[in-house]
This record gives structure tokens, C-alpha cells and sequence, in this order.
């Protein structure tokens, strides 16, 4: 049978795959854009058939029936690796938990659950038979699909095919084809605040000609990237490929010149923006996208040279800790790949480490806070130890703690804290016999 027989004999709906889901399955259903829609939309209609169901995912855009109390009624948990703001939501309700993992290991954490079932969004295949997992595919790691019974996807042509071989997978290698056409999801612009826009120029002030980025998404990553622009000979080596990093591309300024594992190639493991942008990544052979185990490897992170990470962060103490997945015992969004760039960047001896962070918040009933104290809030998450954090920015500053004493860093750290809360910090300090 050629692949083209063997493409039409896999062919089902949505409704038929969701026929087969039985109570007990475990099915990975990948991340961010990915996640297959018809199949999902069809599993809201069997929640009265089926029990004990497991759903993963990870920073998923949009919101299923299946996740409101009323219809999930207990039957099915929703895992996620990285929470986007409608999952922080459903954990609120109970439907949904976190799952604390670096990006790294995702195929790990994969393997440990024991998924039965496989399902994501592709493209249409190629001349020789191959889909492509597209811009979430790294969320769907080889290994998972090599060990489950079932491999489901769902074809779409709004999809953009990212150059890789870790993200093909032949017609052959699933056993259940579903073909849609409904428009792929897209992040709209975010607009960019006066305070990212200070901390993005201090950022942009570390980065020489030639460096390696690692930058992520949002409005402070895009603040960066357009402050980039007078730049020259930047690679780019990270796990998100963004708008803003597509328009350096396009103009040059990204080039890979100086990349020593790929040289003049951008390389990501997925692509989140806008429409433009992925239009941009569709079969764009100056891109190369990888399996997060390879991309956030802190030892393939180290053999980059002249790397500069910057990675947003939610908290921070004196000492350096910092908090970039919690509000208190809040979870928000994840460890991500954070710790693998902090380590990897430790490791290399040429790169620069940066946490960046607002000087303050504003609470609900109108009272500004320092997002620098003494301690963290009770209940917050470590994300990054102070033993890996290099350099923190806020928009009062560039502060340097790789290597630095306790009351170095103590000092650091008031220096770059908003001025209203200066004093206090340092008296806290004294307190504390920090400074």
C-alpha cells in the first residue's frame, strides 16, 4: 500500500476517534496552538459514557467544555506543564493540576505516565508522506509517540510547517487521520508597557553584536526585540520563536553568524506569534526547530558562546532567590525552561544569565508593593536558586550578583528596587544582619 492508500484508509471525524476513548485512557493532547480542536470538541459530547480520563497538555489557548465543573463532573483531570491563563482557571475549579517540570524532560515526565492515546494538530504531509507537527510540536516528543497504542492527528492546512526533522512523522507512523480546516489560533500584539520599555532598553544594552539570544514571549520580550534592531550578527537559540524575533530575522539582524552549533540558522523548538510570523516559518529553511530535550539540554544550552538569556520573573528577595511561577501559593505558568538556560549559561563561562522584573506591583485595592523584599511571600515557588541568578534588571537598573557575597547581593538588589522602597528594604536588611 502507498502512503497516499494508506491516508485515506486512516481517514475518520472527530466523532469516530472520540468513539474510541475508553474510561481509563490517558491521552496526551500536546500544547499551545496544537491542541486538536475537532477532537476535542468532540469528547464534550461523551463525558456522560466515559470516566477516569487523563487529559495533558500545556499552555493551551483556548478553553474546552470538557473543563467546566458542570460537564467534567470529576471524570477527567487536565495535567499541564506550563499554565496559560485559562488553566489557571480551570486548577481554580479543580479540573486541571500543574505538573512542576523542567522543559527538558518533558519526554521524561511523558513516558511516566503511561499514555495510551496521541493526538495533536499537523500539516498535510508532504510529497513523500510526511506530516509536520508544527509550531507546538515539541510538545509531542518522539519517544511519547513511539510508546503509545494510538497515534491520532488532525490535518490542517492553516497549519505552518517548521523545518526539522524531529517534527515529521510519516502517514505510516498514525493510525487515525482527521481532516479539518479551521483557522489555527494566533497571539494577538501585546501591547508593550512604559515600564518593559525601560527595562527592555537596559536588557538591550547587554546584548553586544554577535550574541545568542534566548528570549521568550510577551510584551517585555517583545520591548527587547524591537530595541534590537540597530543590532548585528545576533543568533537566536531558544525554545520560543516569537513575532518580534521573526521581524529581526526578516531584517538581518538575526542571523546566525556566530551560532557554533548551527551556523546562520535560527533554531527554537516551537513558534507562537502572529499570523505574519508564521507565514514566516512556514518550510523557512533558515530555521530549524528541535525537540525541547535537545534545545533546553543545559549541556547543548552550554556550547553556545556569547549566549544571552533573558527570562521574566515574578518576585524576587535580597538575596537573589527568585520566584517566576507563583503568586504566593498561587500557581501562574511554570519553571518552563528557566533553570535549564540558568544552568546551561552557568556552564558555559562566556554568557550572561538575566532575570527581569518590574520594581513594583499594584495590588486589587490600589496599594503599590515592591516586588523586591527581604523574603519571598509565603508560599512561593523557588524557580531559580540565587546560586544560578547572574544579572537581575528592573527599570531602575542592572544589578550583578554572579559571585557576589550576601551583602553584596543585599545591596545589589536595594539598588535596583523601586526608590520609594529603599529605606525600608535596607533597614529590613540590617534586621536580618545582611548589610
Amino acid at each position: 500500500m502507498n502512503w497516499r492508500d494508506e491516508y485515506k484508509s486512516k481517514l475518520r471525524t472527530a466523532d469516530e476517534v472520540a468513539a474510541l476513548v475508553k474510561s481509563g485512557d490517558r491521552i496526551n493532547l500536546g500544547g499551545g496552538l496544537m491542541i486538536p480542536n475537532d477532537f476535542c470538541m468532540a469528547m464534550c459530547n461523551r463525558f456522560d459514557e466515559v470516566d477516569n480520563l487523563l487529559f495533558a497538555v500545556g499552555l493551551s489557548f483556548k478553553m474546552y467544555d470538557f473543563a467546566l465543573p458542570d460537564i467534567n463532573k470529576g471524570k477527567c483531570l487536565i495535567e499541564s506543564v506550563f499554565l496559560s491563563p485559562g488553566e489557571r482557571q480551570m486548577v481554580d475549579w479543580g479540573t486541571c493540576q500543574h505538573v512542576p517540570i523542567h522543559l527538558s524532560q518533558l519526554h521524561l515526565y511523558q513516558q511516566s505516565r503511561n499514555f495510551n492515546m496521541a493526538g495533536f494538530i499537523v500539516t498535510p504531509p508532504d510529497e513523500d508522506g510526511y506530516f509536520n507537527k508544527s509550531g507546538g510540536g515539541a510538545f509531542n516528543s518522539r519517544e511519547l509517540l513511539k510508546n503509545v497504542e494510538k497515534v491520532f492527528v488532525e490535518v490542517n492546512p492553516d497549519a505552518h510547517w517548521c523545518n526539522s526533522d524531529d517534527f515529521k512523522i510519516h502517514v505510516s507512523e498514525v493510525d487515525y487521520i482527521i481532516e479539518t480546516n479551521y483557522e489555527v489560533g494566533v497571539l494577538p500584539p501585546i501591547e508593550i508597557t512604559a515600564t518593559e520599555q525601560k527595562i527592555g532598553e537596559y536588557v538591550a544594552d547587554m546584548i553586544p553584536n554577535g550574541s545568542t539570544l534566548q528570549i521568550g514571549f510577551g510584551g517585555l520580550a517583545d520591548a527587547i526585540g524591537n530595541l534590537l534592531k540597530s543590532k548585528k550578527d545576533l543568533s537566536l537559540y531558544a525554545e520560543t520563536f516569537t513575532s518580534s524575533m521573526a521581524e529581526l530575522c526578516k531584517s538581518g539582524v538575526v542571523n546566525g553568524a556566530n551560532n557554533p552549533l548551527i551556523p546562520g540558522i535560527a533554531s527554537a523548538s516551537f513558534a507562537f506569534g502572529s499570523k505574519e510570523m508564521h507565514k514566516y516559518v512556514h518550510k523557512n529553511k533558515d530555521l530549524m526547530f528541535y525537540d525541547l530535550k535537545w534545545i533546553n539540554d543545559p549541556n547543548n544550552i552550554a556550547k553556545n558562546k556569547n549566549l544571552v538569556g533573558v527570562n521574566g520573573t515574578l518576585c524576587m528577595d535580597l538575596t537573589g532567590q527568585a520566584c517566576s511561577e507563583s503568586i504566593g501559593l498561587k500557581q501562574f505558568s511554570a519553571t518552563g525552561g528557566q533553570l535549564d538556560f540558568a544552568r546551561g549559561i552557568s556552564l558555559s563561562g562566556t554568557s550572561k544569565f538575566i532575570l527581569a522584573l518590574p520594581s513594583t506591583f499594584t495590588t486589587k485595592d490600589g496599594e503599590v508593593k515592591s516586588k523586591i523584599d527581604i523574603t519571598l511571600p509565603p508560599g512561593s515557588v523557588v524557580t531559580t536558586p540565587r546560586i544560578e541568578v547572574d544579572y537581575v534588571v528592573t527599570d531602575y537598573g542592572v544589578a550583578h550578583l554572579k559571585w557576589k557575597n550576601l551583602s553584596q547581593r543585599a545591596h545589589e538588589m536595594i539598588r535596583v528596587a523601586h526608590p520609594d522602597f529603599r529605606d525600608e528594604l535596607k533597614s529590613k536588611a540590617k534586621k536580618a544582619c545582611l548589610i
